[in-house]
């Protein structure tokens, strides 16, 4: 079932200014630290993103487009982007109940933040724990879009399958410009060699163990041009939850 409908009105309530304000809290449109190296050699490389700015807002005011982009930014649509990076960055600060971290890429190189730019903020528990379990009935539940995958009239197979584990996500099947390649190799792109009508596949989660429903991991899939946010992006997220098990990240139950 979507919950589109939820988010519209949650876009609507807040408007643009605070659902900006929220969205830049959990780092969308700030240029997160890597911790990496730049190609310069001597400067961070940093992860951007975009949120709409103050004046941009007022504009939109003023030709009576606030409204709508506040609902399009809602669901993650309209004049704003962001990187896997980011989606794995703010559900992690859910997790942590609002403590901000910088992300780390490689063991022992770890982005310094900008505590001006990005402050811890206590996030109620009360809070927490239910959009956690929003996200869990998401993945488990059979309205779930996030739960399994339908072949045919009763034909169904979960998504997520990994023993002794809990996932909690969101998944998101973002519209997407036409997909533009040269096919024939004559160095032009003509009007068959364009695709339209597709989406990108999002799904982005937390996994913890079962035994004590701790969410311990953040993944965030994003499969260009994928289609389903569900179908296709939550398998790849289902084999990354299966490697951090078999590494020994998860727990192994019998």
């Amino acid at each position: 079932r979507s919950c589109n409908c939820y988010f519209y009105e949650l876009g609507s309530r807040l408007g643009l200014d605070r659902m900006s304000y929220w969205l830049s809290w959990f780092g969308i449109g700030q240029a997160i630290p890597s911790g990496m190296d730049g190609a310069s050699g001597n400067t961070e490389a940093i992860v951007s993103g975009s949120v709409l700015d103050e004046n941009f807002r007022e504009s939109l005011r003023q030709s009576g487009e606030a409204t709508f982009e506040s609902v399009m930014m809602s669901i993650g649509q309209g004049r704003l982007t962001w990187t896997p990076l980011h989606a794995a960055d703010a559900y992690a600060t859910l997790a942590r109940g609002g403590k901000r971290f910088p992300p780390t890429l490689v063991r022992g190189h770890r982005g310094r933040l900008n505590r001006e730019e990005f402050p811890d903020r206590e996030i109620p528990k009360v809070v927490v724990d239910t959009i956690l379990e929003g996200m869990r009935e998401g993945v488990s539940e059979s309205w779930g879009t996030g739960s399994r995958i339908k072949y045919g009239p009763g034909d169904y197979e979960p998504i997520f399958n990994v023993p002794g584990v809990v996932v909690m996500g969101k998944t998101g099947t973002a519209q997407a410009p036409p997909w533009s390649r040269d096919v024939d190799g004559d160095g032009v792109i003509g009007k068959r060699e364009r695709t339209a009508g597709l989406e990108h596949a999002w799904f982005v989660g937390l996994v913890g163990n079962a035994r004590d429903d701790k969410p311990r991991f953040a993944i965030a899939v994003l499969i260009e041009y994928g289609g389903s946010g569900g179908r296709v992006a939550g398998p790849v997220a289902n084999q990354i939850i299966e490697a951090l098990q078999s590494e020994g990240y998860l727990e192994v139950t019998e």
